[in-house]
Formats: structure tokens, sequence, C-alpha cells
């Protein structure tokens, strides 16, 4: 009988996942230049959408783009209370009664979370509550 190399369902490609972690430490944070702004999520609505309190103290809706869903999402796992780089839709007439679009640009980790805190790049209301309270 064949010996069974790639293994059910193409598992061959995800073994290397654990491998590849430490790629990511050595990654430059991404700071926000003119027409982004800093944001983290309040409300998941499920699908593509969700509701951010903005650098401003403003709130917005969020916008997830395609980039950032399906098989590219393990590494930037979006829920609750997480810090993410957001651009306005400038481009977009809003009504009064409804909430302004963002896109969503970068999903930040903890430690370049940290490293936000420590440049002070993000306002007290989107500081999350552990880092917060480091920072005191």
């Amino acid at each position: 009988m064949v010996k069974n190399k790639k293994g059910g369902s193409g598992h061959k490609k995800m073994a290397s996942k654990d491998a590849k972690q430490n790629q990511n430490r050595n990654r430059k944070v991404r700071l926000a230049h003119e027409g982004e702004m800093y944001a983290k999520v309040t409300i998941m609505y499920g699908g593509a959408n969700c509701e951010v309190l903005c650098n401003d103290k403003v709130t917005r809706l969020m916008i997830i783009r395609k980039k950032f869903t399906g098989r590219r999402r393990r590494d930037n796992n979006i829920r609750e209370n997480t810090i993410v780089l957001v651009g306005p839709r400038e481009y977009e007439i809003v009504s009064n009664k409804k909430k302004p679009k963002v896109d969503l640009l970068e999903v930040y980790n903890n430690d370049e979370v940290d490293e936000l805190v420590k440049k002070k790049q993000l306002n007290d209301c989107i500081i999350p509550q552990d880092k917060l309270k480091e920072s005191e």
C-alpha cells in the first residue's frame, strides 16, 4: 500500500504555522499618517461589520476589508477591545442618522499596543484597561 505523504485535506501546509510564528516579532509598528486614526473595537456585529471608538472619541462603523477575512485571518483576529488602525471614508456622504464608516487598515497585537502606549499615540479612552494600569 502507498504511504499517504500528503495527509488528509492538505494538512501538510498547516503544520508549519508554529515554526513561522516568530516572524512577526521583528515587524515594525505601523503608525497613523494623515487621514488615519487609531480605534478600539467595541461591538462585533457579524459579517464584516463592527463598531469602533476612535481616538477622537467618536463612534464609527468599521468595515473589515476582504484582506483581513477568510484564510488570511490567522495573525489578525478581531474581537472586542482590539486596537486597530482605521481610515475614514472621505468620499462617502453620510446621513445624520447613520454612523460614519471607516475601513480597517491594520490590526495590532499586544506587543505593538505596548509600543503605541509608550509612544503616547493612543488616547486614554481607547487604551485597554490592563495597559492603562501599567502605564500609570
